[in-house]
């Protein structure tokens, strides 16, 4: 599943997006909101998200990437939204 938002991601503009764990893409980062939502919250699934960028601009992107990078997100979500429409969890 992980590998279909990223498809998506990089449909729109072309960038590339690494998939796995926070930890072996980007950085150690305990204690997050996704492993609250996998540890106390219950859920089946919980993602971290690092947007651009490569570490040219860091967390401050120029506002000429801004709505491309919103672009790419949305076409993330909704194929992750689509897939839990899709697979819901049984009760």
């Amino acid at each position: 599943m992980e590998l279909l938002p990223v498809a998506a991601l990089t449909a729109v503009h072309g960038t590339q997006y690494k998939v796995g764990s926070s930890t072996n893409t980007i950085y150690i980062a305990a204690g997050g909101s996704d492993d609250w939502a996998l540890g106390v919250g219950g859920s089946e699934y919980a993602y971290t998200i690092e947007l651009r960028d490569e570490g040219q601009y860091g967390f401050r992107l120029p506002e000429s990437l801004i709505i491309p990078t919103a672009e790419e997100t949305w076409a993330g979500f909704k194929v992750v939204a689509q897939f839990i429409a899709d697979n819901p969890k049984p009760k």
